[in-house]
């Protein structure tokens, strides 16, 4: 069997994946859309970086058993859905998106709405879903059939070896890039109204952005609060090790990786309710804290919590790491995108 795959870009996860799961069936062709993340060759050297180009689609159209596509509506996932729909040859084309379905944010004109329902409703499209819940519906309530969709279980590094933390000092954080939609003022405002009165604690914020120096002024006043700028891989495996609280305050988050990497190393999550990431791996999983984006108060009560209750942060620490190692763990991904697999070339051949 013959998978042909559509990356966006080869970020580390992503090889991570296509090592590790992928290239478990018989063979793999695969393609990034752009080539600029960070990316290193596999240990037998046989991962390289090719971009995808139109004419190579083409010719794997028809040679390829399967096709996954990171994502749809660009001219590549476009050539391979008309190619199946127009020919004898029905090629399977699953969609893997990390996207989660908020009525609140339909906002597509209603030729999109319209073409999207015509594209998920064909029986040779399939949809990855990143996680059980609303990453389901992101498919399913745009017109695909439920037993098309697959959950395969979104896959960040593996930050299990950082679960020592620093005693001495308790500390929050915000990883990631520093822009408008993270709402790190949020995260800064809360910390500021309820740590500045000497309590032992600091905040990190870890990341580079155009939204930093607004983030420094509106930090000032606070002794406790630090910028470490932009981090490469091998300094965030340290800084994981000293954190205690992550949090994540987006207002518009598809899934957020950084959940399922802090997670990894025992660190439980704070996030608002604009998260994807978090109807999976926090609701009703004691390992974080769920609150309404946008409610300062609310997300200082969280902070307040974890720092005051010794038993409830050890144990929501234990069970984030619990989870991550094993209903999200990369073999669980595997065991689940084989079976996803051999599941649609049965509806395909039936």
């Amino acid at each position: 069997m013959k998978l042909l795959i559509y990356f966006v870009e080869p970020a580390k996860y992503s090889l991570r994946i296509l090592e590790e799961a992928f290239t478990k069936t018989d063979s793999v062709e695969f393609y990034f859309r752009k080539n600029t993340s960070e990316a290193a060759l596999n240990k037998s050297g046989n991962v390289h970086l090719p971009t995808a180009r139109f004419r190579k689609s083409l010719r794997a159209h028809f040679l390829s058993d399967v096709i996954i596509s990171n994502g749809f509506m660009d001219r590549f996932f476009l050539t391979h859905f008309f190619l199946s729909l127009l020919c004898f040859k029905k090629v399977p084309i699953c969609i893997d998106s990390d996207g989660f379905y908020n009525a609140a944010h339909e906002s597509q004109s209603a030729i999109k709405r319209t073409l999207v329902k015509f594209i998920f409703s064909r029986e040779f499209v399939f949809g990855f879903a990143a996680g059980y819940k609303k990453h389901r519906e992101y498919f399913t309530k745009r017109g695909m059939m439920a037993d098309r969709v697959y959950t395969l279980p979104i896959q960040s590094l593996d930050y299990s070896h950082a679960c020592s933390k620093d005693e001495s000092i308790f500390t929050i954080a915000y990883v990631g890039r520093l822009i408008a939609r993270k709402r790190t003022e949020d995260v800064i405002e809360a910390f500021k109204n309820n740590f500045n009165d000497g309590r032992k604690c600091r905040l990190l914020i870890i990341g580079d952005g155009p939204e930093k120096q607004n983030l420094l002024q509106k930090s000032r006043g606070s002794e406790n609060i630090r910028f470490t700028g932009k981090v490469d891989h091998e300094e965030v495996k340290k800084i994981y090790s000293r954190i205690n609280v992550l949090v994540l305050a987006s207002h518009a988050e598809p899934w957020g990786l950084v959940v399922n990497e802090a997670m990894s190393a025992a660190i439980p999550v704070i996030a608002s309710d604009e998260v994807g990431a978090a109807f999976d791996l926090i609701e009703n999983r004691n390992t974080g804290m769920i609150y309404p984006v946008g409610n300062v108060k609310a997300l200082g009560l969280c902070m307040l919590e974890y720092y005051t209750n010794n038993e409830l942060y050890r144990k929501h620490s234990d069970n984030a790491q619990t989870l991550l190692q094993t209903d999200w763990s990369i073999d669980t991904y595997r065991e689940r995108f084989l079976g996803a697999i051999e599941s649609i070339r049965r509806q395909m051949s039936s």
